[in-house]
């Protein structure tokens, strides 16, 4: 994200990431189920020129951001809670003072973030005439925004060997990208053999793997950033 001026720049959500953190935590907690960002930046400005300049000579005296957050509300099926970022989001919405002050990172698809100390100034909960609810959060940027440096990804930890029974559950599969802070932690899976074995889920920290004829295989993960793969040896058993 560059620190340039963006006038309500709007951006594909989908593999972005947006987190939240009460100031005195360490860790982040994600927001999930939103489908579209838009930050903005403006500034307060005061004419320098003289009145008989044609041209204006804008002077900055003081710049302010917003942060505009829209999703889908997400509940989990069995229990009810809400998505822990969303709920986290909307609880901001109802405190005051400097209570009501919390970071949110924001990182794009290859890992480059913005973090800022925000305040949340309104939100909306809307239904439509289908039944489809739509919630937002409009928050203020409260003072300089922090641009951390970038970590690079150099190496990639998960499992030499995995078995995979056709008639059994899916294995699944942990991944970690290396360091634990790298800036960039995407993979991607590649099956040698996608007649043998498929990959049916891939989150931040794992994938499954169905077995569908018995046999051996390489699967490969790489990451993302810098290319770094590791072959998985797989086998899969009736």
């Amino acid at each position: 994200m560059a620190r340039g001026r963006k006038n309500a720049c709007a951006v594909n959500i989908a593999a972005w990431l947006v987190e939240v953190k009460h100031p005195d935590a360490e860790a982040y907690t994600r927001v999930n189920g939103l489908t579209t960002l838009t930050q903005a930046f403006s500034a307060k400005t005061e004419d320098g020129s003289a009145e008989t300049d044609l041209w204006a000579e804008p002077i900055i005296q003081k710049r302010s951001g917003t942060v505009e957050l829209t999703g889908t509300p997400l509940r989990d099926e069995v229990t009810g809670q809400q998505d822990p970022g969303q709920r986290m989001l909307t609880e901001y919405a109802n405190w005051g003072g400097c209570d009501a002050d919390f970071d949110i990172r924001i990182s794009d698809q290859t890992g480059h973030c913005a973090v800022l100390r925000a305040v949340v100034e309104e939100i909306e909960d809307e239904v439509d005439e289908k039944g489809k609810r739509q919630m937002s959060w409009k928050l203020a940027q409260v003072g300089e925004p922090e641009f951390p440096a970038y970590v690079q990804a150099v190496g990639i930890d998960c499992p030499e060997t995995v078995t995979v029974s056709t008639s059994g559950a899916d294995a699944l599969v942990p991944v970690a990208v290396l360091p634990a802070d790298a800036s960039n932690k995407r993979y991607r899976v590649h099956c040698k053999d996608a007649g043998r074995v498929i990959v049916t889920q891939l989150t931040e920290t794992a994938f499954c793997l169905r077995g569908l004829v018995a046999g051996e295989t390489i699967v490969t993960v790489k990451t993302v950033n810098n290319g770094i793969s590791k072959d998985i040896a797989v086998t899969v058993t009736d």
